[in-house]
């Protein structure tokens, strides 16, 4: 299946107007994964068995680790509201 024809299906449905909130709800969904990315990178670049000596610092892990919570709470506290602004974009209102 194209990557592409969910877009194409509820542009040629709903119309060009459309293009912006579907662009919108990719960015949610961006944003939902994230975490996703982050914490696996994070722990394997943290890894002295994996990195050896280039594994990340005290001050880039601590970093790290404060955005992957922060972006990981976030995400939580927005993801009711994330998904009902979805589903109207999916069913047109």
């Amino acid at each position: 299946m194209d990557p592409s024809a969910p877009a194409i299906v509820i542009i040629g449905i709903r119309g060009n107007g459309s293009i912006t909130d579907l662009v919108n709800l990719s960015q949610v969904y961006l944003c939902l994964v994230l975490p996703f990315a982050m914490f696996p990178l994070l722990q394997f670049t943290s890894s002295r068995k994996i990195m050896g000596q280039w594994r990340n610092g005290w001050f880039l892990l601590v970093l790290g680790w404060a955005s992957v919570i922060a972006i990981t709470g976030m995400d939580i506290y927005s993801l009711p509201e994330a998904l009902k602004q979805a589903w109207h974009v999916i069913i047109g209102r």
